[in-house]
Parts: structure tokens; sequence; C-alpha cells
């Protein structure tokens, strides 16, 4: 509280956490002023997200003020704006003391998130003169833009604005070589955004605010200032050096610890990271170090699941395959890695592929029938034919006959629910959807009626239904399986083996990449229908469109079932049974 005499007298304060920014930049000051009253080293953390500091100049906050004050308040929450998304070749000690018209003894007070930051030479300035172009290219579109367009309109996915999805005529005609160029010039576009505050500060860029109709709601408009057009117009313009976004710095920081925990699984599973591409190892990823990554956790997965036999078996191609290309390079006077290089054998082995023309098309170039004769009969020999994760079939059923998950009859109760579930209810205190949709479920409601049948009167899609009776499994609720599985799509062996091989590759044993509250399922999808997930939907045939819908229903089944400890067991579907 801000109130006088309402405030807490407690001297040995040691943290204070604001969960988003208070109105104005005074208010923050006076109520981090409560941390370590008794001389002793406190921290101070805020978490926000810029949009927040737009909301505090609605009429909700500020329609009972006069003009004068309006404008004070509004001076003062821009100046917090500007301290929360400060670079380390600011100070917060100092920005505070501007504030109040004090001029501090010295340049960095050494002690804040900032100081500290640039004595660690991590905030070193950089050029961000492409980024900075790109971003007024894409502002220049538009007669006022949306902090939130930038981005969709840099990469050429802006699908317009408002209800109506409006797209101006100017954006439509520039998003397309603004992309091509984007395309080209190798920036990361999850940095964008992290520089428009700093474009504020520096001049590139202008904001002012919008209001909606009611003017109960409040949003900012970015235009383009005369030093912005400059940089566009002026290729030979001077560098634009600016210290990098704490946002962008955090990514890097997440990305290292990343980088350094796939290293250390490599090298503890026996990989040689001397011969992977030190580009490769910079960024975590490239085909060689994919390739490694790929056929380590392969194996571990088959470890971690008690399935040695299968592990054992493949390492033991991949030693016939080195030994293979080892004799031949003796033979032909050539160094092993030209006949056949250390990732490529991890590919054929992981793969497993069954033509010669796969083998060519690879880029296997030295006596490839020797090395497709070789892979034939150990995958034979090994009793690896079932084990390719880019081919597995149906084994083990007979003709026409898929191995499909067994739900449970009746009520099950999960085992436990998922660690990330956390219960929101609904507006007003009423049930959430989901629970609503569960309650009526388990009263006996077809999942059909339930999405006819809506309290507001608007139907809902079936899946929705299925949606809702997933996260009450989520919750730990139970739920007739049998009833559920009605609905729900089929999941064959084939399907749950490659999901569970993809879950692998993503995320190392024990860890698993389906508990995390980030998954996404393009991840998944990625491996089973390739790169073309990535194409703009517009440019996808109506069979690719299928063709993702059905594998994304199947993704979510397999994630659900992970979640919430389900293990499967397999065997003929509902349909084959009642046939025979």
């Amino acid at each position: 509280t801000i109130a006088f005499g309402m405030g807490i007298d407690k001297p040995d304060i040691r943290r204070v956490v604001h969960y988003g920014p208070p109105k104005t930049l005074e208010e923050y000051y006076q109520q981090i002023g409560r941390a370590g009253r008794d001389g002793l080293a406190s921290w101070c953390v805020l978490f926000f997200k810029d949009s927040e500091f737009t909301k505090f100049g609605s009429d909700f906050y500020v329609g009972l003020l006069s003009e004068e004050q309006r404008k004070i308040q509004e001076s003062s929450r821009e100046r917090f704006r500007m301290y929360c998304n400060a670079s380390s070749d600011r100070c917060r000690r100092v920005m505070i003391c501007d504030l109040f018209g004090e001029k501090p003894p010295f340049e960095r007070c050494g002690t804040c998130d900032l100081c500290k930051l640039a004595s660690s030479g991590a905030g070193a300035t950089r050029d961000f003169t492409k980024e900075v172009r790109l971003i007024c290219q894409a502002v220049s579109l538009g007669s006022g833009m949306l902090k939130s367009s930038v981005l969709p309109i840099i990469k050429g996915t802006f699908k317009g604005s408002g209800t109506s999805k409006y797209i101006e005529p100017s954006i439509a005609v520039g998003m397309p070589g603004l992309a091509s160029e984007f395309k080209k010039s190798g920036v990361r576009g999850e940095i964008l955004e992290e520089l428009i505050p700093t474009l504020l500060e520096k001049a590139f860029l202008s904001k002012h605010s919008g209001k909606t109709v009611s003017s109960f709601r409040n949003f900012d408009l970015y235009s383009v200032t005369e030093k912005g057009s400059q940089l566009i117009d002026d290729l030979n313009a001077p560098p634009v050096i600016l210290a990098p976004p704490q946002g962008l710095l955090e990514q890097e920081r997440l990305q290292a610890e990343k980088v350094a925990r796939l290293k250390k699984e490599l090298k503890s599973a026996g990989v040689n990271l001397d011969q992977v591409p030190q580009a490769e190892l910079d960024a975590g990823d490239g085909p060689i170090l994919q390739a490694a990554t790929r056929w380590v956790r392969l194996i571990a997965n088959f470890r971690t699941k008690g399935q040695e036999e299968k592990a054992n078996a493949l390492e033991t191609l991949l030693a016939n395959i080195f030994r293979w290309r080892d004799r031949v390079a003796v033979e032909m006077k050539m160094a092993p890695h030209n006949v056949l290089p250390d990732h490529m054998a991890h590919s054929v082995a992981y793969s497993l592929p069954k033509s010669l023309e796969a083998l060519v098309q690879i880029g296997v170039r030295v006596r490839t029938k020797e090395l497709h004769e070789l892979l034939a009969n150990d995958v034979e020999r090994l009793g690896l034919s079932t084990v390719a994760p880019e081919s597995q079939g149906s084994a083990g059923v007979g003709e026409g006959e898929e191995l499909v998950v067994q739900w449970p009859s009746g009520i099950w109760n999960p085992p436990h629910k998922w660690v990330g579930a956390i219960y929101k209810p609904g507006a007003k205190g009423k049930l959430p959807p989901w629970e609503v949709s569960y309650t009526r479920f388990r009263q006996g409601e077809h999942p059909e009626a339930i999405a006819m049948k809506q309290d507001s009167g608007k139907a809902i899609q079936v899946n929705t239904v299925i949606g809702h009776l997933s996260e009450a499994l989520m919750q730990g609720r139970s739920l007739d399986m049998s009833r559920f599985a009605e609905l729900a799509p089929s999941l064959t062996k084939a399907q749950w083996d490659r999901l569970d091989i993809i879950a692998a590759q993503l995320s190392p044993p024990p860890s698993d990449v389906c508990l995390d509250k980030d998954f996404k399922q393009k991840d998944f999808l990625r491996p089973i229908l390739g790169d073309k997930v990535d194409q703009d939907f517009a440019t996808k045939t109506e069979s690719d469109r299928q063709d993702e819908a059905v594998w994304y229903e199947r993704i979510r089944l397999f994630r659900l079932c992970r979640c919430v400890g389900f293990a499967p067991t397999f065997g003929p579907s509902a349909k084959r049974q009642r046939l025979a």
C-alpha cells in the first residue's frame, strides 16, 4: 500500500516482488523502499510486459483526473516504462535519482542488475543495423502500427487486424519483399520485438495512444520518425550500435545453458565433439549435431524403457558400418571420413533405409551397393526390421491388422494429474468451461449433445468438448474411458512408438518434453511430415492440411497419456474384434 501509516514496519525485508508494474515510477520507488531498511543487501524483482503500461492510460485509470494530472501521470508512466526496458548502458539507481531531480556522485551504482550486467561484459554494445532497419521498414508500411503486428509483417505471416482481418494496401504490397529480405538477413525474429522500446528511446520510432470506441482500453500505435526513415533510405547510413535488450540476453543465456547440456550429454555418450563444426557447437544445432543427438537419444530411449536388445542391436549395426567404412578406406587409400562421415553413418543406422536410392540421395557416394547389402543383411540378422523410426509398421500382427491403444473399460482414475495443472475458476466464480462439460459427461450426456446444447445458446465444436474432457484428466479427474475413446482418435502402436521416439529426441531421458508448459505440437509434427509444416497455411494443399489435423489429434492424445501417467497396452482394434 502507498497509504500513509499503512506500510510494513519491518526493517529486515530481503525481497520485494512485483507481479506486474505499478502505475508510476514514484509508486514503484515508494514500494521497493520497504526492502533493506536495516542497511543489508536486498532484492527487488519486477515481472512485467510492456503492454501492461499502456492499460494505465485508459479512462478506467485516469478518467477522473484533470488534463494536467493526466500529463503528469503519463510522463511518469513512460519514464517507468523506460526504466523497466533499460539496457546495460544505463544504471537503475541513476534513473531513479534523475526522476527526483537529484544528481548522484556516480555514473554507475555497481549493484543494480544493469551495472552488474555491464561489468560482466555480457551487455557490451552490438551492431543492430539490420534488425533496426527491418523494424523501421515494417512500421513504415502502415499508418500507425500495433507492436503485435510488426513481427508478423516482417515474417510475411500477417493476417490482418480486427474482426474483419483488414490489411492496409501498403502492407499487402510491401510485406512480401520485406519477408524475403528478412529471410536473407539471417536475423532472429524473436529479438525484434525486444528492440522496440529501445528504438523509442533512441528516436527511430515514435508512439501515440489510441482508444477503443468505449475508451475503456488503450493501445499503442507506432510510427517511423525522420531518423528511422533516413535509416531505411540510406543503405550506407552509420551503423546502429545499441546495448542488447535484457530479453535478448535472457534468451541467449537460456540458449547457452541448453547448448552446454547438449554438449555434456553427447560427450558422456562417447560422441567426439572435435568432429562437429564450431558453428554448430555454438548454435547448438546443425546437420552433424542433429545426427549425433538423434542417435544418442534413440539408444537412451530404448535403454530407459528396458529394451536393451534393441539398443545393443543398433549399436552393433553402427559398429559394423564403421568397420565397413574403415576397411573400404584402407582398400581405396582414402580417409575414413571421406568414405562415410560419422554423422552420415549415424543417420543411416538411425533411419535404416531400405532402398539404394535413399542412400544415394543422402550423400553416400562410395561403394553404395556394398553398404546397402550390409544394411539389408544386418537388419535381418539383428532383428531390426521393425525398429526404424522413419518407417515403423505394424510388426507382429496379421495381414491387414494393426495393434491400437487399449483404453481401460469403465471409470479410470489417473495415477496423477499433470505437474503443470492449475485449477482456475470461471468468470464470477462459476465453474470453468471444461468442468461444465466434464460434469455433464459424468452425468451421462454424449459429447455431441454437450457441444450442441450450451447455456450461452451458441453451439461449440465436439473437439472442444473432447479438449474439455482431456483437461479434466490433466486435472486428475476420473473419467469413463470407454465412452471417451468413442470420439478420441485411434492411436496405433506404430504411431505411439514413433511419437515416443520423437519425444526422446526432443528431450533426453529421464526428462519428458510432454510435461513442459510450453509444449509445442509442431516440434512433434515436423519430424513426421517434414519442413512443409512451417509453410504459410494459405500455400498448403487440402491434403496437407488434413494430414496435419489428423496428426495433431494424435499428438494431443499422446501428450495427454504421458502427462497423466497412462501406460498403454496394445491389441486389435474394436472394429477388428467385432469382425472376428
